[in-house]
């Protein structure tokens, strides 16, 4: 039956050439702790510093060629060699994580979804509806009257009575008096009086129509 290793973890090539120098040494010094520990674990535990292991092991002070190894990686590295070791680990765990668990995606409700909650609701939806769409007609023709007061205001008055002075100036037929004043000027002015409806109306429809992203500004849809 095959047996398989576990992949070995990379230090970085500053360790792993201290690690195996370490390991030849505890070798030729050690050959009982070679064949009792696995060596590049035990050189790595060595290396961290750890001490269970070197209480197991027990150099009684000849361990100065560990020292020696651990004080030239500190040097190049600024730090102790226990940290540089424990971020490969960490690093690697992390990586390993990431490819084999999955995050379940957490969408943040937006403020859109939390009205439509509300006025989507199958009981209190339509109320909502009648009572925005009366607001919003209410809201139209507060503002447009005003305009359209002022609008039929002029057509039927100073425009008119303008029209046929200078109609009346120049001698022109009662037909053209009459085509112009009730014809033209009265017809043009029935017509203008909607535009201020309808764009009071559309002003207010597009306040329906928006909605509020994800960057925290509104948008038209």
């Amino acid at each position: 039956m095959p047996s398989y290793l576990p992949k070995q973890l990379n230090y970085g090539q500053d360790i792993e050439d201290a690690a195996s120098a370490l390991q030849m040494q505890i070798k030729n010094s050690y050959p009982a702790l070679a064949e009792k520990y696995p060596l590049r674990w035990l050189s790595l535990k060595l290396m961290e510093g750890d001490t269970h292991v070197q209480k197991e092991v027990n150099f009684s002070g000849d361990g100065a060629f560990i020292e020696d190894s651990v004080a030239h990686l500190k040097k190049a590295h600024g730090s102790d060699i226990e940290s540089i070791m424990a971020d490969a680990r960490y690093a690697q765990a992390s990586g390993l994580t990431h490819e084999v668990l999955k995050k379940p995606e957490f969408r943040k409700m937006e403020i859109t979804e939390k009205i439509d909650r509300i006025v989507l609701n199958r009981f209190f939806g339509i109320p909502i509806f009648f009572a925005a769409m009366w607001l919003m007609f209410k809201l139209t023709f507060d503002v447009a009257t005003p305009f359209v007061d002022w609008i039929d205001a002029m057509t039927t008055g100073p425009f008119k009575r303008w029209a046929e002075a200078i109609l009346g100036f120049i001698n022109a037929p009662a037909w053209t008096v009459s085509l112009t004043t009730d014809g033209v000027i009265a017809g043009v002015g029935f017509v203008l009086v909607f535009v201020p409806v309808i764009f009071a109306m559309m002003f207010f429809i597009t306040f329906l129509a928006l909605r509020y992203d994800d960057s925290d500004k509104f948008a038209q849809i």
